[in-house]
């Protein structure tokens, strides 16, 4: 990405974009993580990952009730559909509802207990040890997610 801005026949280009911007633009680099990208931040290192065991059970939560149901709601459906395509249909709407309201609603309400381990402990104890002086050290959510 940075060969590409700093190349001379991308400058005109990159003008032409920054005078047609209302507001002044601004660049931050993002990572991704299990599909989900976030700001990357020199100072505040990401919260530690909960376990392998808690994140499976939280996806448990969010596929298993939802997939029941769903299969049952969708059965006047699926039937009349050739095996496949009622499967597809109700993996589409399955992964639709995970994505947007199941899985952030689970996470939400579980964030203390996802936290709550070994992993997280010491992760919040070398993010006081690294954070600078203008932290404020009483927050122990601090860079985590408040959504």
């Amino acid at each position: 990405m940075l060969e590409w801005k700093s190349d001379p026949s991308q400058l005109p280009l990159m003008a032409e974009i920054e005078a047609l911007a209302l507001a002044e633009i601004t660049e931050r680099q993002a990572r991704g993580r299990n599909g989900f990208f976030e700001l990357d931040t020199a100072s505040v290192p990401p919260p530690p990952m909960p376990p392998m065991w808690k994140r499976w059970t939280v996806s448990m939560l969010a596929v298993y009730p939802a997939l029941v149901l769903l299969v049952v709601v969708l059965e006047p459906v699926t039937t009349r559909l050739p095996a496949p395509f009622g499967l597809f249909l109700v993996a589409l709407v399955l992964t639709g509802l995970n994505t947007a309201f199941i899985l952030p609603w689970l996470n939400k309400h579980l964030q203390t207990w996802l936290a709550n381990s070994k992993t997280a402990i010491q992760g919040k104890a070398q993010l006081r040890a690294t954070c600078s002086a203008d932290c404020d050290h009483d927050d122990p959510d601090r860079g985590q997610d408040r959504r």
